[in-house]
C-alpha cells in the first residue's frame, strides 16, 4: 500500500540484541544482512542527516512514499543490452543465466 511504518520496538542495546537483529535481517534478505554487516565493520553508528530528514518527512506524511515530491516521472525505455555510452536510464531485460543476479556485497566490496 506504499505506507512505511516506524519501528515499534526500541533499538537493541546489548550485543545479544544486536546479534539477533543481524540474524533476522540476514534471514529477511541476504543483501540487507550483508549491508548491515558492512556498516558495522565500518563502525557506522548514525544515519546521515539526509536520511534522518527523509525519515522525518515520511513520518510527517504518515509514511506514504507516494506523497514524496518528485521533479519528474517518465517512462524508462527497455533495452536488450546497455548502450555503448549511457546518456539516460534504461531498464535491461533479464536473461537466462544472468551473472549479475548473484552479485552480493562481496562482489561490490572489491
Amino acid at each position: 500500500d506504499g505506507v512505511l511504518k516506524p519501528r515499534t520496538e526500541p533499538q537493541p542495546t546489548t550485543k545479544e540484541g544486536l546479534a539477533q537483529e543481524m540474524r533476522d535481517a540476514t534471514m529477511a534478505s541476504q543483501l540487507l544482512g550483508e549491508m548491515r554487516m558492512h556498516l558495522a565493520e565500518g563502525k557506522v553508528s548514525r544515519a546521515p542527516s539526509e536520511y534522518s530528514a527523509l525519515c522525518q518527512h515520511l513520518l510527517a506524511h504518515s509514511g506514504d512514499v507516494r506523497k514524496l515530491p518528485t521533479a519528474e516521472v517518465m517512462p524508462v525505455p527497455r533495452e536488450k543490452k546497455a548502450p555503448e555510452v549511457l546518456k539516460a536510464p534504461v531498464c535491461i531485460e533479464s536473461r537466462r543465466g544472468w551473472k549479475m543476479k548473484s552479485w552480493t556485497m562481496a562482489f561490490w566490496n572489491y
